[in-house]
Parts: C-alpha cells; sequence; structure tokens
C-alpha cells in the first residue's frame, strides 16, 4: 500500500470534499459497523499483510516516536462479498500486548475489538486525499481516506481507513476533487 502523507482535520469541512462524504469520514463511531449496515451482502476480510516494518515517516510521527524504529503493521480490505471497498493499515507500537492481540485478530476486523473496550481513547479524525494507491485503484481514482490514534492500555494504535471507488459507486458518493 502507497502511503499518503498529506493529512488535515476532518473539521472545517473541505470544500473540495462532497459532503455525502461526511458520514463516513467524519463519523467516528466504528466504520465496521456502518460498512455493515450499508452493504447487501456479508462484510468480509481479507488480511493482506500482518508484521513488523518500518513505517512511514507521518505514521512514524502521528504516534509521536522518535527515530526509525520498527513496528507492527496489519493491512486488511473490507469487502462487499468479494469486491474490496475499504483498504485499511494499522500502525502498532511493539510491545507484547500488541504483538499478542493483532496476531489474534487474524480475519476480524479490528472495530469489532476496539469498540467494545471501555478504556480506548480515540484521536481527533484526520482525512487525506490522493490520487495513488498500489493496492486497489490502479485507474489512479482519487482515493480519500481517514485516520486516528487508538490508546488502549493493551496498545497504541494508528488506524487508517481508505475508501475504496467500489463503495463510491455503489453508495451514489460523489468523487472528491483535490483537497486544499
Amino acid at each position: 500500500m502507497s502511503f499518503f502523507t498529506r493529512w488535515r482535520p476532518v473539521t472545517p469541512w473541505p470544500p473540495s470534499v462532497p459532503r455525502a462524504w461526511q458520514p463516513w469520514l467524519a463519523s467516528t463511531d466504528s466504520l465496521t459497523a456502518r460498512l455493515s449496515s450499508a452493504m447487501p451482502t456479508p462484510l468480509s476480510v481479507v488480511l493482506t499483510h500482518e508484521g513488523t516494518g518500518l513505517p512511514a515517516a507521518d505514521e512514524q510521527h502521528r504516534l509521536k516516536q522518535s527515530g526509525r524504529r520498527y513496528m507492527l503493521t496489519r493491512e486488511v480490505l473490507l469487502c462487499c462479498g468479494h469486491t474490496p471497498w475499504v483498504a485499511a493499515r494499522s500502525v502498532a507500537l511493539l510491545t507484547p500486548s500488541a504483538q499478542q492481540l493483532l496476531a489474534g485478530m487474524g480475519r476480524t476486523p479490528l472495530g469489532h475489538w476496539l469498540f467494545t473496550q471501555p478504556d480506548t481513547v480515540r484521536s481527533p479524525l484526520e482525512m487525506t486525499l490522493s490520487a495513488c494507491s498500489s493496492i486497489a485503484s490502479p485507474d489512479l481514482q482519487p482515493l480519500i481516506g481517514r485516520r486516528s490514534v487508538f490508546t488502549h492500555p493493551r496498545i497504541t494504535l494508528l488506524v487508517q481507513e481508505f475508501f475504496l471507488p467500489p463503495m463510491g459507486m455503489a453508495l451514489a458518493l460523489p468523487p472528491p476533487g483535490p483537497m486544499r
């Protein structure tokens, strides 16, 4: 997955992003639950990567880490049937409890765990727009994404979610313009 480095707060809402996207980008509830209720077929999860690696500079900065250090990474596709709707990338500090938690996730959406933990604190959401992604938009349609940091006693985790063109088409969401 290529990385998106121009992030901005969700508020104030940028004029170049149609308001129809606001429930998807600015909502602080579970994206997994929101997707499940919008999909005509059951949500499925495809695990595309899980392991350790060096995060992108903006990911490291967002997790308030200095110096280059290895972190846990997990990448999944959230699919409507077999069609990817969301590409998600999570980056966590490399701790034994984080390793244990993520290793046990498999094809379970991370949101199923995160949103049942009363001790979880979520940072304000950020959004980005890019014309490139190696994961699911080979035709270079603009992809819009959001991210936030979840802090829990067992894990500190940056969750980044990128909305893919099939989702926008299925839900009749207008394509976003260039974000300023």
